[in-house]
């Protein structure tokens, strides 16, 4: 037998090899399809049949956590290894363009994130991207009354194919207690 293409098919980038191999670019959601024709071999070469593949994206689940960050901070405090970790909790589908950053941090000042594996990738199922990074709180210790009494860190994440947006944020936040 021998397939081609036929037009009308949704799929973006859609080729059908003579052997019968579609490739196609996956919706990040939702479905698509891919149409072609397969026709007998000669000497039947004519005598040929259309169909329609159908092809329905997964959605992947990213979710975020910060960890490392205690209950109470002192003014000038570093807390080394905060870590704001972006999984995939989904059972089997790989994320797509992942992503993972550290958002508004109040009452202290983050340093750079060091993630691994870098966020933009295809994150596996079960899998995560963990991005590390320290923390300076406001202020001198003893110093004059702190106004701010409390830090807060927030993070996010997400991917092409996320289809569970509900659980792609996450803050933390500590008590600022000055003797």
């Amino acid at each position: 037998s021998t397939f081609t293409l036929v037009t009308g098919g949704s799929c973006a980038n859609p080729t059908v090899s003579t052997t019968g191999t579609a490739t196609y670019d996956v919706p990040n959601s939702g479905s698509c399809t891919v149409n072609y024709q397969v026709c007998a071999p000669a000497p039947n070469a004519t005598t040929c049949d259309t169909a329609t593949l159908t092809v329905t994206a997964q959605a992947a689940d990213m979710a975020a956590a910060i960890t490392g960050l205690p209950t109470q901070v002192r003014p000038g405090q570093v807390i080394n290894g905060v870590t704001l970790t972006c999984s995939n909790v989904a059972a089997s589908t790989a994320a797509t363009a992942a992503t993972c950053a550290l958002g508004t941090v109040t009452g202290a000042t983050a340093s750079t994130p060091v993630c691994t594996p870098a966020p933009g990738g295809n994150v596996a199922a079960g899998a995560a991207i963990s991005c590390v990074f320290n923390l300076s709180v406001n202020g001198t210790q003893g110093g004059a009354d702190e106004t701010t009494t409390s830090i807060s860190v927030a993070g996010s994440t997400g991917a092409s194919n996320d289809g569970n947006p509900a659980n792609n944020n996450a803050s933390a936040s500590a008590n600022l207690i000055d003797a």
